[in-house]
Formats: C-alpha cells, structure tokens, sequence
C-alpha cells in the first residue's frame, strides 16, 4: 500500500554499513514509528544509500525533518524529507553520467546535479584496483521531470572541475542501446565459436591427462544441466560489451577449466596462460533460462617446470 501522507519520509544519503536498527533508534528520538526500511538488493543485501520512516502521527514526521534533516552519521550529511506518492513519475528517474572529472567526490557530483530536483541516490564509479573515480555516474532523482530537466540544461556542457562535455542519459535508454549495439555486432560480425582445444602440454603423464579430460567432461555438465561452451569473442565485438576492456594480446592457449555456481546459474572459466587478457564467458541461469556473457580480466603469472 502506497502511504502519501505526512507521515512517511525518505531519507537519503545513508551510509553503507548503517543497519535498519540503527536507522529505527536514530528516528524514534522523535516519536512512535510505524515502519522504517533501508532499501537494499534483495539478493546481494548492498544497500541503495536510502531508506524509509513512517511515523504513527504527523507531528512526529515534522519534527524528524526539523532534527535530523543535514544531521551527520558517520561521514554522511543526511537529507530528510517527505516521501513522494508512488505511481508513474518514479519511472525514468536515473541517469548514466559519462566524462565526468577523474577526481570528482560525491559533494561535487551533488553541486552540478542538484540544482534542478532532489536527489535520491548518486553512484561515483570507480577503478576496483585504485579506487579512482572511472568518469561515470549515476544520479537517481526524486521525479521524472526533475531528470529530464537535468538531462536538458546539462547534456553536452562542460560542468565545474571539468575539462570537457558531460554525456547524460536516462540509463534505462543507455542500457537498452548497448544491447541493441551488442546483438547487432553478433549478428553481423565475424563468425564465433568455441575456443579450440588445445594437445596436453608434453610434460602431461598419461593419468594427468585423464584428469583433466574428466575434470573437462563435468564442466558440461554440472548439476544435471549442459552448460554451454564459452565463446570467445572476435575483436569488434569488445566494444560492444558495457566497460569491457580490450585485451593486451589476443593470442590465449587453453589450459585449465573451472566450473562454478553464480546465484543458481552455472559459469565455466577458461584459464589461459596469457600475461593479461580478457576471458569471454557464457552463464547460464537455470532459473530464467536467459544467458548472459561477461568479460572479466584475470592477470595470470604462470611458472612452469619441464
């Protein structure tokens, strides 16, 4: 049930490792509350950074926001307001930000965005090794208007601290055209198939090998499910897969296969001994029958003794 009153309020800006007890003892200083949730990923539990609290009286909600709006938890700044009502202007609310400055902070994202709505959530990508901002973003508004207004006046300028135009588009828009980009360049791109399976190198006794064919033989087969073979993409088609990363030498040779489960699916990994690459793998979800295909970079350093 929608609640619309005066009553319920959302609050941004939330720090990651805050719990839904926290937020419950920080809010009911103010008075009986009726809900309070932090919203997360049902199936990985990262919270989105915001959360709800829903009062048993009016009174109680005004006085939250008069309290605790601006107040600091941790390192985080809270915004405290009323909720929206729910219905269609929820929708194509969140925007894809790219060329964003490559040392852009959160207070900065927020300076060049909030000026035309409020902002529910905001998400600085950023190098998983160095932890440096990648130039992209996130920005979930509270309105529909209030992202397509900021999708007008900021598209295509250059904001502060940057040095050349910002990209912003709905991501709902971005994320459908790099699938339309993607299965497009497969259709009408170069021929993809398996990878080639490679002689045991001469060092391999007899009983190794019959390990490994094993080992090969289970991994398409896992749990009662034929799982299919890795693909391995030819070189246009790198551009196409979102944030792939085209790979140092485009020569592999097959060594080893794993097999392993990833949320009910099945993936194999194709190791190769390689300095650096980009390793093309199909998932298949047992539970929705779809197939996804994902790049991932491994760094391998192989030592081998003849």
């Amino acid at each position: 049930e929608d609640r619309t009153s005066a009553t319920n309020l959302i609050i941004n800006y939330l720090p990651q490792d805050m719990t839904d007890r926290e937020l419950y003892n920080l809010f009911s200083s103010c008075g009986s509350i009726n809900t309070c949730k932090i919203m997360r990923d049902y199936k990985t539990g990262y919270s989105f950074g915001y959360g709800f609290v829903d009062y048993n009286s009016e009174a109680d909600s005004e006085d939250a926001i008069l309290k605790l709006n601006g107040f600091y938890v941790r390192n985080k700044r809270l915004k405290v307001s009323y909720a929206r009502p729910g219905g269609q202007s929820i929708k194509d609310t969140n925007l894809y930000v790219i060329n964003l400055s490559r040392n852009i902070n959160d207070d900065q994202l927020d300076r060049i965005f909030s000026p035309y709505g409020l902002i529910v959530q905001r998400n600085i990508l950023r190098d998983k090794l160095t932890g440096r901002p990648r130039g992209v973003a996130f920005v979930r508004y509270n309105k529909r208007e209030e992202a397509q207004e900021a999708i007008k006046a900021l598209n295509n300028t250059v904001p502060e601290g940057g040095s050349q135009p910002i990209w912003v588009r709905l991501a709902e828009e971005h994320g459908k055209a790099k699938a339309a980009q993607f299965m497009s360049q497969i259709a009408g791109g170069p021929h993809m198939g398996p990878p080639q399976q490679q002689p045991p190198p001469h060092h391999m006794n007899p009983h190794m090998q019959q390990q490994q064919q094993a080992h090969q033989h289970h991994s398409h087969h896992h749990n009662g499910y034929l799982t299919p073979t890795p693909y391995a993409l030819a070189p246009a088609h790198y551009a196409a897969l979102p944030y792939a990363v085209v790979p140092y030498a485009t020569t592999t040779t097959t060594t080893t296969t794993t097999t392993t489960s990833v949320h009910g699916g099945s993936c194999v990994y194709y190791h190769y001994a390689n300095a650096s690459y980009v390793n093309s793998i199909n998932y298949y979800d047992h539970n929705t029958g779809q197939m996804c295909i994902m790049g991932v970079v491994y760094i391998c350093v192989w030592l081998m003794v003849g």
